[in-house]
């Protein structure tokens, strides 16, 4: 049965908690070497059962906590619960963190699986969406002349 808005089971979030959420935990990951973004449906409609955020490495190969350590602190600090990790979409390790007072924090982060060096770069990749699969990346090697020189 899926969960609606009269379902106790979980509070809603609305846009203004989900933004003072993240202001509260950001430094934690871009202090490890993570970038956090919101997606889902309390961005696209201002509330939500649950926060859709997604971390992905801000220099690739440079994460300075691995996802576990991660999800550890925050169920900590907000004395929550979570399961084990399970796949995502576009290739991401993600856990659901349920925090003391029901709200529902669906955390994923973005597995790289191919990085490489671009002449003048540090890592890059480059992900090209497939026509018709929204949210399915696959990952490529882009070959071009003189990058960033």
């Amino acid at each position: 049965m899926p969960l609606n808005k009269r379902d106790s089971r979980v509070a809603w979030w609305k846009l203004e908690e989900a933004v003072r959420f993240i202001k509260e935990i950001d430094p934690l990951f871009r202090g490890t070497g993570w970038a956090l973004a919101l997606y889902g449906s309390v961005l696209h409609h201002g509330e939500g059962r649950d926060l859709d955020l997604l971390a992905v490495p801000m220099i690739v190969g440079y994460m300075r906590r691995d996802p576990e350590h991660l999800v550890t602190e925050i169920v900590e600090r907000y004395k929550g619960r979570t399961g084990e990790a399970y796949s995502g979409l576009m290739e991401t390790k993600a856990w659901a963190i349920v925090l003391p007072d029901r709200h529902v924090v669906d955390l994923c982060f973005r597995v790289q699986k191919d990085s490489f060096e671009v002449p003048g770069r540090r890592h890059t990749s480059y992900c090209e969406m497939e026509p018709g699969h929204s949210g399915f990346c696959s990952m490529q090697r882009i070959e071009g002349p003189n990058w960033g020189s």
